[in-house]
């Protein structure tokens, strides 16, 4: 879920203490993105979290990318975000 790039954008270290912390980050930061849409859309955080699941990816990346789980989207986000320049 991590390389030494996202660790770098995130401020956190290679062991395993750092990726507790790198972890315990990525939480708060769905939590937030989660609340937020809830408020938005007058949805549960759960209603938002399973229509992005289902509909976010086939949207963005194609058919082959559907029902995927909210841990590996924000692996694919981190990375891309990160790697996309290069």
């Amino acid at each position: 879920m991590w390389d030494e790039d996202i660790r770098r954008k995130y401020g956190v270290g290679g062991s395993a203490t750092g990726y507790l912390e790198f972890l315990k980050k990525m939480k708060e930061e769905l939590k937030e993105a989660l609340e937020e849409e809830a408020k938005r859309t007058g949805k549960s955080e759960r209603e938002v979290a399973e229509r992005i699941c289902k509909e976010l990816p086939s949207k963005k990346l194609g058919r082959g990318y559907d029902r995927k789980t909210l841990a590996k989207l924000i692996d694919e986000y981190n990375w891309w975000v990160v790697h996309r320049s290069e």
